[in-house]
C-alpha cells in the first residue's frame, strides 16, 4: 500500500530558479527571497503534487516556498551555511559537476555512428578469439613480461604476478572475446594477432598490455536487423571511450603529469593489511606525483593521498596490489587536473552549472536543518500507530461471503434492455422479468469470491458495492452476467494480523504524520520569529503554470 507523499519531502525537494538582482520578490524571509521565477520553476517541476486547481495549488505552493525560505533562514542564523562540513560537501559537489561537464564536452555519450560502421562491426563479430591479457604500469615492465613469455614462461605464471585485481583475471584468461568488446588498440589484436604469438606492448590510458590469442572460432549472432540497435550502442560506447582516452592523455601531457619515483611503493606499505607502516611528518610531506598548472608545479603528497583515502566519495585502491596504487595516485591527480581545466574554461560560471551547484548546496542546508529540527520527534507510540491504521483500515477489508441475484444473458441486445430497465426498476429479478419472462434470475451465495474462479473477476467490486447495488455486465463462457448484491460479509484484520511488511509501512506512516506535525510547528514558530513578508498583490496575480513555459504573472 502507498501513502501520500510527505509535505516535508515536497518542501525539501522544491527546486528554484535562482533570482536575478532586478527580480522583485514574492516572499522575503530575512536574507532569503522567493521570486516569480522561483514560483514558476517550482510549479513546473512539481505540478503533480499540487493538482491543477489554481485556487488550491497556488496558495499551497506559496506556503511551501515560504516554509522552505524559513528553513534556509534558520540554517543561515544557525551558521550552518558557513561550516567546514558544508564547505567540504560543496567542494565535492563542484568537483563532481565540473568533471561531468568536461566529460560531456569532450567525451559525450552522443557519438555519431553511421550505418556502415554498424554493419562493419557486425561482420567483424562473426568471429571471436580466445584472448589472454596481462597488464603493466610501464612499457619496460611490459617488454620484460614479453621476454619471459618468449623464453617459455607460462602466460598464467607471468600474469599472476602483474595483473591488477578488478581490471583483469589474475591468470590473464579473458576467455572468448568478440571484436568490439575491448578498447583500441587491444581490439586490433583480438581481430588480427596471429594465433600463438605474443602481441604488444599495447599502450592504453591505464598502462601497457601484452596479449596472446590461442584460438579463433565462428561466433553465433542474430541477424543484423535483430542486433542493429545493440551494435549502434556498442559502437557509440567505443567512440565515447576513445574520446575520453584522447581527452585524458591530452590533459595528462598538457599539465605535465609526473609520478614520483617510489610513490606507489610507499603508499602500498602504508595501506598494506599486513604490518602497515605509520608515516611520520616527513613521510607525509613526501611527493607522490606532480603536475604543472600553467604557472607552477604542484605536488600531490602522501598527506593528500591519506586525505583522499578517508573521503567516502573516493574509491579505495586494492590494498594488495602495488600497480593499482600507481593507477590510483594518477586518478586522484587527474581528477584535480580536470577540475582546473573546467575552471579555465569557465564552466563553473555557466548559469546552468552555477544554478545546479546552488541547488545542491541549498539541499544540503535544508537536509541539515531538517535533521536539527526533527531531533525531538520520538518513535511513534502504539497509540499513534493504531491511529494511523484506523485512517486506512477500510483499505484492508476483505469480502468473505456474498449473497447475490444473478442473471446470465447470451443476447447483447437483451443486456442493453436490462440495463435500461434497471434505471427505473432497481430489483434485478423484476427488471429481468420486464425484459423477458424467460430470463432466469438465481440467488447465489459465494464463499470467498476472490478465490472462486467463477467469481474472482467480479470480486474486486464487492468491497465497495452497497446492498442493492448492480454489478456487470461481465462476460462469461455462457454470456453476459449481471448481478445485484443482496448481502455480504466483510472481514477487516486487526493491526496485529497484518503482514510484518505492512505493519512496518504503517509505523513509518505514523512517524511521518508526527514529523509533519513537528515540521509545521517549527515552520509556524519560525514565521512568528522571522516575520515573512509576502507580496499579496503579486501572489494574487500569479497564474498556475499548467504547462512548461507559461507566464508567471497575468499582464
Amino acid at each position: 500500500m502507498r501513502f501520500p507523499s510527505s509535505r516535508i519531502a515536497i518542501v525539501l525537494a522544491l527546486v528554484l530558479a535562482g533570482c536575478a538582482p532586478s527580480e522583485k520578490p514574492l516572499v522575503t524571509v530575512g536574507s532569503q527571497t522567493v521570486t516569480e521565477a522561483d514560483f514558476v520553476q517550482a510549479a513546473e517541476s512539481s505540478q503533480g503534487q499540487y493538482g491543477l486547481d489554481p485556487t488550491v495549488a497556488t496558495p499551497a505552493l506559496v506556503k511551501d516556498l515560504t516554509n522552505r525560505a524559513l528553513m534556509l533562514e534558520l540554517a543561515h542564523r544557525l551558521g550552518q551555511d558557513t561550516t567546514l562540513a558544508l564547505a567540504n560537501m560543496t567542494r565535492d559537489s563542484e568537483k563532481r559537476n565540473l568533471v561531468q561537464q568536461v566529460l560531456l564536452a569532450d567525451a559525450s555519450a552522443q557519438q555519431h555512428v553511421s550505418e556502415a560502421e554498424a554493419q562493419a562491426l557486425y561482420e567483424a563479430r562473426r568471429v571471436e578469439a580466445h584472448v589472454w591479457l596481462l597488464f603493466a604500469t610501464t612499457e619496460e615492465a611490459a617488454k620484460g613480461a614479453m621476454t619471459r613469455l618468449q623464453q617459455g614462461a607460462s602466460f598464467e605464471q607471468v600474469a599472476n604476478g602483474m595483473n591488477v585485481g578488478g581490471m583483469l583475471p589474475a591468470n590473464g584468461d579473458m576467455e572468448w572475446v568478440a571484436p568490439g568488446a575491448l578498447p583500441d588498440p587491444l581490439d586490433a589484436g583480438v581481430r588480427t594477432l596471429a594465433i600463438g604469438t605474443i602481441g604488444g606492448p599495447y599502450h592504453a590510458r591505464e598502462g601497457w598490455f601484452v596479449m596472446r590469442v590461442t584460438e579463433r572460432r565462428k561466433r553465433e549472432q542474430g541477424t543484423y536487423e535483430a542486433t542493429r540497435e545493440g551494435l549502434f550502442d556498442l559502437a557509440r560506447q567505443r567512440k565515447q571511450r576513445a574520446a575520453f582516452n584522447r581527452m585524458y592523455e591530452s590533459l595528462k601531457a598538457a599539465y605535465e603529469y609526473q609520478a614520483a619515483p617510489g610513490a606507489s611503493q610507499l603508499l602500498f606499505r602504508i595501506t598494506s593489511p599486513v604490518e602497515p607502516i605509520v608515516p611520520d611528518a616527513a613521510q607525509r610531506a613526501t611527493p607522490l606525483a606532480t603536475w604543472f598548472d600553467g604557472h607552477r608545479r604542484i605536488t600531490y603528497t602522501l598527506q593528500d593521498a591519506l586525505d583522499d583515502l578517508r573521503d567516502a566519495n573516493v574509491q579505495r585502491p586494492p590494498s594488495q596490489s602495488q600497480p593499482a596504487m600507481e593507477i590510483w595516485i594518477e586518478q586522484q591527480v587527474m581528477t584535480r587536473v580536470v577540475v582546473i581545466e573546467a575552471k579555465r574554461r569557465h564552466y563553473h560560471e555557466e548559469p546552468a552549472i552555477a544554478n545546479k551547484l546552488r541547488v545542491e548546496r541549498e539541499k544540503l542546508l535544508l537536509d541539515g536543518v531538517y535533521q536539527w529540527a526533527m531531533q525531538p520527534v520520538p518513535p511513534p507510540s502504539e497509540a499513534s500507530i493504531q491511529a494511523a491504521f484506523e485512517q486506512v483500515r477500510d483499505r484492508f477489508a476483505r469480502v468473505t461471503r456474498v449473497h447475490v441475484s444473478s442473471v446470465t444473458i447470451a443476447d447483447s441486445s437483451q443486456v442493453l434492455a436490462l440495463l435500461k430497465a434497471l434505471q427505473s426498476n432497481r430489483v434485478l429479478a423484476d427488471a429481468a422479468h420486464v425484459v423477458d419472462a424467460a430470463l432466469v434470475v438465481e440467488n447465489v451465495t459465494v464463499q470467498d469470491p476472490a478465490n472462486d474462479p467463477n467469481w474472482s473477476a467480479m470480486a474486486g467490486m464487492f468491497p465497495q458495492m452497497p446492498t442493492g447495488g448492480i454489478g456487470g455486465p461481465e462476460q462469461t463462457a455462457q454470456g453476459w452476467r449481471i448481478v445485484q448484491l443482496l448481502d455480504k460479509e466483510v472481514a477487516t484484520p486487526t493491526f496485529a494480523q497484518l503482514p510484518e511488511a505492512m505493519q512496518q509501512n504503517l509505523r513509518s506512516n505514523a512517524f511521518e504524520m508526527m514529523a509533519e506535525q513537528r515540521f509545521q510547528q517549527v515552520a509556524d514558530s519560525l514565521a512568528q520569529a522571522y516575520k515573512p513578508v509576502v507580496d499579496v498583490v503579486a501572489v494574487q496575480r500569479l497564474r498556475w503554470p499548467v504547462a512548461t513555459g507559461s507566464s508567471p504573472i497575468g499582464r
